[in-house]
């Protein structure tokens, strides 16, 4: 599980720091929380937004939650990584060749 947290202005036009809420919503993947954080960072009423992972839980197992925080961070650094070797010019079989080890980055 992936939290969205969002501080939000009680009233978009008076951003008065003093004067917010804070909201959180869950989310199964981080594609889904991040085109959420997209849309939330765009709006006037939004103060902040985070992405968050769990780190500890009544709810989760604590084996299972570690499994679950290392797959988003590996998601999400090789999201980023992807995004760089593209912005190079690599194709996406020459990126997952870099990513598995099968290639050397030139």
């Amino acid at each position: 599980m992936i939290l969205l947290v969002s501080t939000i202005y009680n009233n978009r036009r008076i951003k008065d720091d003093s004067q917010t809420h804070d909201h959180y919503e869950a989310f199964e993947s981080l594609a889904e929380a991040k085109e959420r954080y997209d849309e939330l960072i765009n709006l006037d009423d939004t103060r902040s937004a985070s992405i968050c992972s769990i780190i500890e839980s009544t709810d989760y197992d604590l084996e299972e939650l570690d499994l679950i925080n290392q797959f988003h961070t590996f998601e999400w650094e090789n999201r980023n990584f992807g995004d760089w070797f593209k912005a190079k010019g690599y194709s996406q079989e020459e990126i997952d060749a870099i990513a598995y080890g099968e290639k050397e980055a030139s």
